[in-house]
């Protein structure tokens, strides 16, 4: 396992603490609440980015095809 912080998380996703607190507290984020300091496994950042990235490339091709339709 190989924990880093939600600031560290922050720095390498570039979204917001705010954004990655929300996904951690919904459970889309496999983080643990250490005191006051929010825990990030950096795999499950990785693969939630890689999610998010995918699924944002996916919307942006249906929006491309459906301009390109009309």
């Amino acid at each position: 396992q190989n924990p880093i912080t939600m600031k560290e998380a922050q720095n390498l996703s570039g979204y917001s603490r705010h954004w990655l607190n929300r996904l951690a507290r919904d459970g889309k984020l496999d983080a643990e609440k250490v005191a006051t300091v929010w825990l990030v496994e950096r795999e499950s950042l990785d693969d939630t980015l890689s999610d998010s990235v995918g699924r944002r490339e996916m919307n942006r091709q249906t929006v491309t095809a459906k301009v390109s339709d009309d």
